[in-house]
């Protein structure tokens, strides 16, 4: 089950199709089922924001007493079926991804959502010999993903220091400094914090990158193109 977040015009639309329909029929758009629209002024009145609806929308749809993972989907197929979804991906571009996983983005100290120990350009912390990586690194091995029991913990260090801070033990910009470190930051009410949820899927590992928004507009092939073509200088002939 896909699970799409486009932010469009400061609209956030929840869109979903099945993988078993194969990529030909998902690059169609009569197969995706819009099951939300929001505009944003209305996610900045909700407590926990973005985070918060999207983790409240996956628990009613899959994991509620009618949920597509519980209960399941009654069909004629011509005969009596019973179909069952689980989700699989989470597709977004970059900011949709932020704003769903409270990611800190792209211009963190993580800006990997994907892996915990890839660090931004020119940090000076990956030169230790600490097991992080920069993001300019080459080397794909190198890259650690997020696994489930890892993203427990640091829900469970970010409970605990918010916490904290609530109790007067630790200061705000205590807090900030360990959810820079951890790369998200702390939502009680976001879709990381449910235990429903990391039970049913590995949230990480469903973060998908829409590769269209990401590399072509405004992103990395754009500026990596332009660099191309102003290396080539003289050179290159525009057809």
């Amino acid at each position: 089950m896909f699970h799409k977040v486009d932010n469009r015009r400061k609209v956030m639309v929840v869109s979903v199709a099945f993988r078993e329909l194969g990529q030909a029929s998902l690059v169609r758009n009569d197969v995706w089922l819009t099951v939300a629209v929001v505009r944003s002024t209305i996610i900045d009145t909700v407590v926990g924001g973005w985070a918060a609806m999207l983790r409240l929308l996956l628990e009613d749809m899959l994991l509620g007493p009618l949920g597509l993972a519980t209960a399941g989907l009654p069909l004629l197929l011509p005969e009596p079926t019973m179909m069952f979804a689980a989700l699989t991906n989470i597709l977004a571009d970059g900011d949709g991804l932020r704003l769903a996983y409270d990611w800190r983005g792209a211009s963190s100290l993580k800006p990997c959502l994907v892996h915990h120990n890839v660090l931004k350009k020119a940090s000076g912390l990956a030169e230790h010999g600490t097991g992080f990586c920069d993001i300019t690194c080459h080397d794909f091995s190198a890259f650690r993903s997020w696994s489930p029991v890892d993203v427990a913990q640091v829900i469970h260090l970010l409970r605990e220091a918010n916490g904290r801070v609530v109790a007067g033990s630790m200061s705000k910009a205590k807090e900030s400094e360990l959810q820079m470190a951890c790369g998200m930051r702390y939502n009680e009410f976001g879709m990381l914090a449910s235990q429903k949820l990391r039970a049913h899927a590995d949230l990480l590992g469903c973060a998908t990158f829409d590769w269209v928004h990401t590399a072509l507009q405004d992103g990395c092939f754009v500026i990596e193109a332009s660099l191309v073509v102003q290396a080539c200088g003289d050179q290159v002939h525009v057809i």
